[in-house]
């Protein structure tokens, strides 16, 4: 509950009226009572500011309030603006926060937000309706393209090609390796990268390092604890780049990697 009191107020600090501050309360609010009561689920409207804009997102609950913690409060992809970004990939873009944030700050830039759970992609739509640079794309980046099972889970931060628990759900949904996806959408290079799919990054990295080579910055999540690799796996594979890790928890870590 601390950590959960935590990631409210201080996204509460950034809310940009008083509708959105009360809606945190009763986000609050309603994950205590739904410990002891059967609550439907519910969603909730709110703004933030950020870089002098007021950006909208729809949240469910204390999961979707911890996305736009770690993106806007904790800041956890940000980095040194490159200029004349063209592409930006989205992999994970989970209710879209990370991808108004990229389309915050490159306006002029295409952002494809790429996201395989169902009901997730639904509150990307959502999200990202407004926002005119963001493309949402239902699938997961794979090694092929085709069909893969993908395991939804309650928390909008841990759905996987992993299953890691038994309330996991397993859903088909669509995949395509980057080099189709970027055949698809008429697109000879990707200036930024950002990954965040819970194990699955091994695979797009083992994958797809030759169209990933032709990107300018790549920052993400790496899960050697999900995927049970080692984390500098990944890290050997940036020949070219400049790379910084920063510790997440646990094993985890976010990789940027700049030309």
């Amino acid at each position: 509950m601390i950590s959960s009191l935590r990631v409210a107020f201080s996204v509460f600090y950034i809310t940009s009226n008083i509708h959105s501050k009360l809606f945190i309360f009763f986000v609050l609010l309603h994950a205590f009572i739904r410990k002891f009561f059967p609550l439907k689920p519910r969603s909730f409207d709110i703004s933030i500011r950020f870089g002098g804009n007021i950006l909208f997102f729809n949240i469910r609950g204390i999961a979707d309030l911890a996305a736009l913690y770690e993106v806007f409060v904790k800041k956890e992809y940000e980095f040194e603006t490159l200029s004349e970004v063209r592409v930006i990939v989205d992999l994970g873009a989970n209710i879209g926060d990370t991808a108004v944030y990229f389309a915050s700050m490159y306006p002029n830039a295409r952002v494809y937000a790429i996201e395989a759970d169902p009901a997730i992609f639904e509150v990307l739509k959502m999200n990202t309706l407004s926002v005119k640079n963001i493309t949402p794309v239902f699938g997961a980046i794979s090694s092929y393209t085709g069909s893969l099972d993908f395991f939804v889970n309650a928390s909008s931060l841990s759905g996987s090609v992993f299953e890691r628990n038994g309330t996991s759900k397993k859903v088909s949904v669509p995949c395509f390796s980057l080099k189709d996806f970027m055949n698809r959408q008429g697109v000879s290079m990707v200036d930024i990268i950002k990954f965040d799919i819970e194990g699955g990054e091994y695979e797009f990295f083992d994958s797809s390092m030759n169209d990933i080579q032709k990107s300018r910055l790549l920052i993400g999540e790496v899960h050697p604890d999900i995927a049970g690799r080692a984390g500098d796996d990944i890290v050997k594979k940036l020949n070219g780049f400049h790379v910084i890790k920063t510790p997440t928890h646990g094993e985890r870590f976010i990789i940027t990697a700049k030309k």
